[in-house]
């Protein structure tokens, strides 16, 4: 009884926010309001159904492999080649955020080099990084198959692919603006203390009622979020000015 009525008032409490999710977005968000980009053309590659959507609440064009339900403020295109189907400079911001890990890492050169040619005015991605990150993937899959008894697309993702070093994304940037003669300046800082977001991914895994309360607790916790990224971080967050 319990569990269903949690169920049904959910939608009401939380909206379009879940914390792992809103951890990953607002820090882009932030970049938007602080850099006057909040009426940018925005490509977001890897955006899924809604991608950055549900935290700026405007038109965004979203390049995935496939669609479910598109959200109303996502302009859905299907694409699988490996150049973009758009000019140069075609958008103001092109991001990405969870995405690099979902593909190849020989291909992960290429794509970056997509998004910085039909970038005008920045990149951003966000993805996990490093080693500790991968463990910790590991990790969440062990504890995902023993819950559930069987593994998850997403994890099984991250470690088939493997996560990249900060090292390696600063360098696909450079070389991938050097291969278009773009100039470019990037940024780059941690994001998701790792202890804390393995914590709350183990509550989001288990289909429990009290691990399902305290993952939904760290929604209070989004207004202190850049207190989180303390010690070692899950994710880095790269953002790339074109000059």
């Amino acid at each position: 009884m319990m569990k269903k009525f949690l169920k049904k008032i959910k939608p009401l409490i939380v909206g379009d926010y879940s914390p792992d999710i809103a951890f990953r977005y607002l820090p882009v968000r932030d970049i938007l309001k602080k850099d006057g980009l909040t009426e940018a053309r925005i490509l977001e590659v890897g955006s899924g159904d809604l991608g950055i959507t549900p935290y700026i609440r405007r038109e965004v064009v979203g390049l995935d492999i496939a669609f479910d339900r598109p959200g109303p403020y996502l302009k859905a295109l299907e694409y699988s080649g490996s150049g973009f189907p758009f000019p140069d400079d075609s958008f103001d911001l092109v991001l990405s955020v969870d995405s690099l890990e979902h593909v190849p890492a020989d291909q992960r050169p290429k794509m970056i080099s997509e998004m910085i040619r039909a970038a005008a005015k920045a990149v951003v991605i966000v993805a996990p990084c490093g080693s500790n990150a991968a463990a910790s993937d590991r990790e969440l899959a062990r504890y995902y198959k023993s819950i559930h008894g069987k593994s998850d697309k997403f994890f099984d993702d991250h470690i088939y692919n493997g996560l990249p070093e900060k090292d390696d994304v600063v360098k696909m940037f450079e070389d991938g603006a050097a291969r278009i003669s773009k100039r470019i300046a990037i940024q780059t800082r941690p994001l998701s203390n790792i202890r804390l977001r393995r914590f709350y991914m183990k509550c989001a895994i288990n289909p429990g009622i009290l691990p399902s309360i305290l993952y939904y607790g760290f929604l209070p916790l989004l207004p202190l979020r850049k207190r989180l990224n303390f010690g070692q971080c899950y994710r880095r967050l790269f953002y790339v000015k074109i000059l």
